[in-house]
């Protein structure tokens, strides 16, 4: 009896009227979308056999994709677990939704969707303004990126989430623009393209090509030394790249082996230019404290005026140990210890240090350059290096 069901839902309290839940698959078709709307006050111990809750939306402009059977099993899933639940809070519908997930395919996303979520809350398979989160790539101090779809162009990129509690901060929010400014100036084939941005949204993001690929300290870990051959093929890009940027008065400031990316195809792509300064016109310097130790210039160490010959000297650092399999300087976790070493210690001859792994000299001599304490016995310019090891290139390339 209709009534007598109504009277009884009217004595229960704290039950949500209803729960939306949207499930989207993710195979390149265009606007499929299933929309189960469930109302959890009719799903009650007392009337398990009260079918009639749950109502099905179901929008496939495709004909040949068939998610019907996928629908009922969800259904099933849904009402099963709604069923065992008399009180639903956050907690218990995160909860819900991490067990349904689990039954869905990989490439399909089940998500709840909350007016008032927090953007410093957002978990996986959430959506912020036109993209989808579909993994996350890396969590560091200033932001959390994740592998995202645009929902219009179906393009997969590289999504950068601010912190918002951080943005409030008048030198954070200079540094993103400052971000934002210098990669609006890099497009080169070496460099990560910088694809859309938002600061105004409720989460501002920066929206970046996905590499499909490795980072180079990934490729070092699994292989502890790399080929001469490969350094090579790796070495020249890198050049190109930093090049350019120094052409256009772009110093990186922070070159290091977790941000260079390696695309399946060997294509290297830079990226994070995040603590990048555009050369000062007049004095033709830059002064900041910045940079990863281990791969840092005297002159950054010092605090001293930095341009592109520091780049050029973290890059000598990178490429010794991408044919040696170590650093040329004190890898000790005392950062003191490691400064002392770049500023005064000589490297390792890097025949010694490879053991078996065999280095030309001439090469070695045009790391050993790159890694001068003074930047004026430094090459001047990336073109420079390019100028003396493109002789090379035919050489060793089958080496």
């Amino acid at each position: 009896d209709q009534n007598e069901i109504n009277n009884q839902l009217n004595k229960i309290e704290n039950i949500p009227t209803n729960l939306d839940i949207n499930f989207t698959n993710n195979l390149n078709y265009k606007d499929e979308s299933i929309k189960i709307k469930i109302t959890p006050n009719l799903i009650k111990r007392k009337y398990p056999e009260y079918k009639r809750i749950i109502i099905l939306e179901n929008k496939l402009p495709n004909p040949y994709i068939n998610l019907i059977p996928l629908a009922i099993l969800l259904i099933s899933a849904i009402t099963y677990l709604l069923y065992k639940i008399r009180k639903l809070n956050t907690k218990e519908i995160t909860q819900i939704i991490q067990k349904l997930n689990d039954l869905l395919p990989r490439k399909s996303y089940l998500k709840i969707t909350k007016n008032n979520e927090s953007p410093e809350k957002i978990t996986d398979n959430a959506k912020v303004s036109d993209y989808i989160l579909l993994e996350r790539l890396g969590t560091g101090a200033t932001a959390v990126v994740y592998k995202a779809q645009n929902i219009k162009t179906r393009n997969i990129v590289a999504l950068k989430l601010i912190h918002k509690h951080l943005f409030s901060e008048n030198w954070f929010q200079e540094r993103i623009q400052n971000e934002i400014e210098i990669n609006k100036i890099l497009t080169h084939p070496n460099i990560i393209r910088m694809l859309d941005y938002n600061l105004s949204d409720n989460q501002p993001f920066i929206a970046f090509e996905y590499v499909q690929g490795k980072s180079l300290s990934k490729i070092m870990e699994e292989k502890k030394k790399i080929p001469l051959s490969e350094t090579l093929e790796i070495w020249i890009q890198i050049l190109e790249a930093l090049d350019y940027a120094h052409q256009k008065g772009i110093i990186h400031r922070d070159l290091k082996p977790d941000n260079i990316l390696i695309k399946e195809n060997k294509i290297v792509k830079i990226t994070d230019f995040g603590i990048s300064k555009r050369i000062d016109k007049t004095l033709n310097i830059t002064q900041d404290f910045v940079g990863t130790p281990w791969y840092m210039s005297p002159e950054q160490i010092k605090n001293q005026k930095t341009d592109n010959r520091s780049d050029i000297y973290s890059l000598g650092v990178i490429i010794y140990q991408m044919l040696t399999g170590k650093l040329p300087f004190e890898t000790s976790e005392n950062i003191y210890a490691v400064f002392k070493a770049h500023m005064f210690d000589n490297p390792i001859s890097a025949n010694i240090t490879a053991e078996s792994f065999y280095i030309p000299p001439d090469i070695e001599k045009i790391i050993r350059k790159m890694i001068e304490k003074d930047p004026k016995k430094r090459y001047q310019y990336c073109y420079e290096i390019i100028q003396e090891l493109t002789p090379f290139l035919l050489t060793y390339s089958q080496k």
